[in-house]
Formats: C-alpha cells, sequence, structure tokens
C-alpha cells in the first residue's frame, strides 16, 4: 500500500486555519479505529481513490 499525505493550511470563513490530508490510494485497512476516532477529527480527509498522478493533480 502506498500513501501520500499532504497537509495544506486553508483559510476558513472563521479567519482559522484548517489542516487538509489528501489520501491517495487504498482504504484505511489498519488502525482504523485510530484513522476514525482520532486523525479524522483532527484534520480534513479528503480521499482520492485513483492512484495516477492526473487524478492527484486534479484533487489538488
Amino acid at each position: 500500500m502506498l500513501w501520500i499525505v499532504l497537509l495544506i493550511s486553508e483559510q476558513d470563513t472563521t479567519d482559522m486555519y484548517s489542516n487538509v490530508v489528501l489520501r491517495i490510494g487504498e482504504v484505511i485497512k489498519y488502525k482504523y479505529d485510530l484513522y476514525v476516532n482520532e486523525f479524522s477529527k483532527r484534520f480534513e480527509v479528503i480521499a482520492s481513490e485513483e492512484p495516477d498522478r492526473e487524478s492527484f493533480i486534479k484533487a489538488l
């Protein structure tokens, strides 16, 4: 499994910064509870199921 994680800070409407994680590749298989209960609550996770370069660029 290949994971590429990209953290992007973007300004939202409340003038606060949020962290966005772009997940490339397969669905979460290991430590799923950690992903759901902690990671996804701290970061906005955008999943891209397509592993090719064009889809990665489009998701950015």
